[in-house]
């Protein structure tokens, strides 16, 4: 039999499409009628591929292993503040030869954590993710002030971990003992807050005035015009002396304090007795004349007129 030559090469085809350089996968001699073949089955990157053909000839073959196509799918769906998740979104939906990367990604920020996916494609592939919310912690702290302006020690209000988008707070409503005290923020972050609970502020005011020697009154005078915490003591006060008596306030203030006092004159008995005189020299018994109590300052006095015999 005539014998004849028998030659077959292949070459693969990259990921990006383009081939590679070929390489000789039969070269053999045959007799007339046998079978020049090559062949390789497919798998995940590639193709089937062969040829065959009973020999009459000289045979030369060029063949190419092309790469399978497979679609690349990826969706995803963002979180809201409430936990809940919305609907997909595509975000990858591409066919592309077997050994390339099918990847999507999305960094993280202040609201999302990261989220991603990447693989090399030996079959196609449809992925769904979660960009999922970032989870911080909300804590508010407050302490409460004495009324000598010193504080308590701080108390928790709220410790919670929370969702990026949410609110972040607490408040304290006024009173009267304390002012309003609060916070609220979108938290985008860990937030630790401390909160101060300040006493109410109020005036105490006390003025006074003498009381003259007839009873009437001078005008007033200001003994006390400051701003107090809730709680202070407001007072003023002022001792007896042989001229008045004693006047003072004092009083936890509770809110806004105004006191007038009156400084009174000391009052003192004034007490007159007489006697007349016989006209042997001798003296009768004593008559009061006088008996009744008087400021300080008046005038304790009696007189009687002069006649004939007195």
């Amino acid at each position: 039999r005539n014998t004849f030559s028998c030659y077959i090469q292949s070459r693969d085809q990259n990921a990006n499409g383009t081939y590679g350089g070929y390489v000789a996968r039969a070269n053999s001699t045959l007799r007339y009628g046998q079978t020049c073949a090559w062949s390789a089955n497919a798998d995940a990157y590639f193709q089937a591929v062969g040829y065959s053909n009973t020999i009459t000839s000289n045979i030369s073959v060029s063949l190419d292993r092309n790469r399978n196509t497979y679609n690349c799918y990826i969706q995803s769906r963002d979180q809201d503040a409430a936990g809940n998740y919305g609907g997909y979104t595509a975000r990858v939906n591409q066919n592309m030869l077997a050994g390339n990367t099918c990847a999507w990604s999305a960094g993280a920020d202040a609201y999302f954590q990261a989220v991603g996916y990447s693989a090399t494609i030996a079959g196609n592939i449809g992925v769904s993710l979660d960009r999922n919310r970032q989870v911080y912690t909300c804590y508010i702290q407050s302490r409460h002030q004495y009324e000598d302006g010193s504080y308590t020690g701080y108390t928790a209000r709220v410790n919670t971990a929370m969702y990026a988008g949410n609110t972040c707070a607490w408040s304290s409503a006024a009173d009267a003992a304390y002012q309003a005290a609060s916070y609220s923020a979108e938290i985008t972050g860990n937030i630790g807050v401390s909160l101060d609970i300040n006493r109410q502020i109020y005036n105490c005011y006390i003025q006074s005035r003498h009381q003259n020697a007839d009873g009437s009154y001078t005008g007033y005078t200001a003994r006390v015009n400051s701003n107090l915490r809730y709680g202070q003591t407001c007072g003023w006060s002022v001792g007896a002396d042989a001229a008045y008596q004693a006047s003072g306030y004092s009083a936890a203030i509770t809110g806004p304090t105004s006191v007038s006092l009156d400084i009174n004159r000391q009052v003192y008995n004034c007490y007159i007795q007489s006697r007349h005189q016989n006209a042997d020299g001798s003296y009768t018994g004593y008559t009061a004349r006088v008996n009744d109590y008087r400021r300080y300052g008046q005038t304790c006095d009696w007189s009687v007129g002069g006649d004939a015999a007195y």
